[in-house]
């Protein structure tokens, strides 16, 4: 498979997109698209912009390449969607869209469909330790790197790369950050009312909620958020001004 850079990129872009489809990224889904990376000869950079581009507002996978590598990335993408053992509901209209693009058959999906499933079961089949993404046989009860128990399975050791911001209330996210505040600020979150974390990029995101009426406490965790330069805050679903919603904090000073 000859691709030029770019192609590379986007192939890859059409992996991400499809394992983020369901709200979250599982060991297993980065051990397939790192698997697709290598065997298209991509380097690491090619995957680190391929996450970026997949992530871009509206992002949509286009075909790329010849017939051959169109159908070669299909099932990839089919790959990685069963790679946690299910196709999800919100993966599935990625995968099936893609196909049209590609221009097969709902005959010939079904038989690429089961292809995979049959290779994802073979005795040379491997999956990723969710403890530390260690290649490892499927048959194996405890990792022989790290030593941690197979018995999880990959759904639950997913990690979230979105979370939504409510509809009503006092929303405050920010990424981590080597900043003197930033592990007082991920416990006042996580008091907070409402709160969820997820992965964008190669940062781990933070978000607390309280309503309206307690802005007073919502104060309290932008004291530890200072010097911070990724952070947003949300009204009622709307991204507003930081000192517009935060600024009686500096007069009450």
């Amino acid at each position: 498979m000859s691709l030029s850079d770019e192609e590379k990129i986007a192939y890859l872009a059409n992996l991400v997109a499809v394992s983020r489809a369901d709200g979250s990224v599982s060991p297993n889904e980065s051990l397939a698209i790192e698997a697709a990376q290598k065997r298209i000869g991509a380097k690491k950079t090619a995957l680190r912009k391929a996450d970026a581009l997949a992530q871009s507002d509206g992002y949509i996978p286009e075909v790329v390449g010849p017939f051959s590598t169109r159908i070669g990335n299909l099932e990839d993408m089919i790959s990685v969607s069963l790679a946690d053992g299910v196709l999800d509901q919100a993966e599935k209209p990625v995968v099936l869209s893609f196909a049209k693009k590609v221009g097969i058959s709902n005959e010939q999906l079904q038989l690429i469909l089961t292809e995979v499933r049959t290779a994802l079961r073979s005795a040379e089949a491997t999956r990723a330790c969710p403890s530390c993404l260690a290649k490892v046989s499927r048959e194996a009860k405890f990792c022989p790197e790290c030593g941690g128990s197979l018995d999880i399975s990959d759904k639950a050791a997913a990690v979230a790369v979105e979370y939504t911001i409510p509809s009503a209330g006092i929303a405050i996210e920010f990424a981590e950050s080597t900043a003197s505040g930033f592990i007082d600020a991920v416990r006042k979150a996580k008091d907070a009312p409402e709160n969820a974390e997820c992965v964008k990029g190669t940062k781990t995101w933070y978000m607390a909620v309280w309503p309206k009426e307690q802005i007073l406490e919502a104060a309290k965790l932008v004291e530890d958020l200072k010097g911070m330069r990724n952070r947003k805050v949300w009204v009622d679903a709307k991204e507003s001004r930081w000192d517009e919603v935060f600024g009686f904090t500096w007069c009450s000073e």
